[in-house]
């Protein structure tokens, strides 16, 4: 792209170019007319070129940018990235991946993967390497692989086969080191645990409100077996005056995608009794349009306690009826019996006989 300068000194040579240039003939402009006029041009031009240098300025701003950032993402990933060639060949790799086999990466370079093979594993590798080539599909497997000092140590390897740059065959393989594997199995058998010897109900719904998932306390609850509820609707257990139950507004727990909603309501289970529940609902959406994904919902029984409490409110409301009539039965009995003097003092003064007459009326 041009510099100002440099659009100046062009200026000034396209200006001399129109004095020397012989006018037309039968031409009406002036020579100053046309010159101005041509400077005008050039300046519309010089400020439309600065416009698009300052747009590609940015641009190339922005793709250093995203450049940036894969590259971090790249090189600094917890999992070693690497590309082989339909040969087996290293072309690419991360400095996880280096890291992982022990050796600079300029040396990895161009070398075959296969070396890195534990010798037990050689065979299993290069078998299902070729198998996935001609295929088109990508695989999983745990191998031993060997560093440059002799030391073995355990992956996972993921394989997948694609295109880059044009490049036929190539193959894309992630490492991930038995830490990672380790953990990710921790917590997966962490998990395994609470949900299924937890106390409460748990279960997982998909977007049409189907249960995808339940554990065992979720069946022992309802009197269903696991299987009879993979498949059923919550709606299919819920009682017919609860269906229409307003569960308010969800309230984000996690910015964008997860919405979280609690509310008591009953269920009935296979024999047709009815069970309360208090349901905690954790429900992951989409970004795009708010929809469910699936719905991750944790159900107590709480059917002792809404009874308690309906017993509880039942015999508060039969004291206070209690109350009410014995309240009201002594102030009839001593409004009677004030009657009942009243009545007593009638013809003793009869000038108060009227008045008399009145306050027993109003008793």
């Amino acid at each position: 792209m041009d510099s100002p300068r440099k659009s100046k000194s062009r200026t000034a040579r396209l200006l001399e170019k129109t004095r020397s240039r012989p006018a037309k003939t039968g031409q009406a402009e002036s020579p100053a007319r046309s010159e101005n006029e041509l400077l005008k041009d050039l300046r519309t031009s010089q400020v439309e070129l600065e416009t698009q240098n300052e747009a590609l300025r940015q641009s190339r701003i922005a793709l250093e940018d995203s450049r940036d950032r894969y590259i971090k993402l790249f090189e600094f990933a917890p999992v070693g990235y690497l590309t082989l060639t339909d040969k087996g060949l290293i072309e690419q790799i991360n400095l996880t991946g280096a890291r992982f086999l022990g050796m600079d990466r300029s040396r990895l370079l161009s070398r075959r993967f296969a070396g890195f093979v534990a010798a037990e594993d050689r065979a299993r590798w290069s078998r299902r390497f070729n198998a996935m080539l001609r295929s088109q599909r990508g695989y999983t497997d745990e191998l031993r692989l060997r560093r440059e000092d002799g030391s073995e140590f355990r992956v996972l390897i993921d394989c997948q086969s694609t295109s880059i740059d044009g490049t036929a065959n190539s193959v894309l393989l992630t490492l991930t080191g038995n830490n990672e594997r380790r953990s990710m199995k921790q917590r997966e058998r962490s998990f395994n645990v609470i949900f299924e010897r937890s106390s409460i109900g748990i279960a997982v719904t998909g977007s049409d409100r189907r249960y995808r998932q339940v554990n065992p306390a979720m069946c022992r609850m309802l009197g269903y077996s696991e299987a009879e509820l993979l498949g059923m609707s919550y709606l299919d257990i819920t009682h017919p005056d609860d269906k229409e139950l307003k569960l308010g507004k969800f309230e984000p727990t996690i910015a964008g995608d997860v919405y979280h909603f609690s509310v008591e309501k009953r269920y009935l289970r296979k024999t047709g009794e009815t069970v309360w529940v208090s349901l905690n609902v954790a429900s992951v959406t989409r970004e795009s349009n708010g929809e469910p994904l699936y719905s991750i919902v944790m159900a107590e029984d709480i059917t002792e306690r809404r009874e308690a409490e309906l017993k509880r409110l039942a015999e508060a409301r039969q004291q206070r009826e209690t109350l009410v009539r014995e309240v009201h039965h002594r102030i009839k009995n001593n409004l009677q019996g004030v009657a009942g003097l009243l009545q007593r003092e009638l013809g003793k003064f009869v000038e108060l006989n009227p008045r008399l007459e009145a306050a027993i009326s109003q008793i």
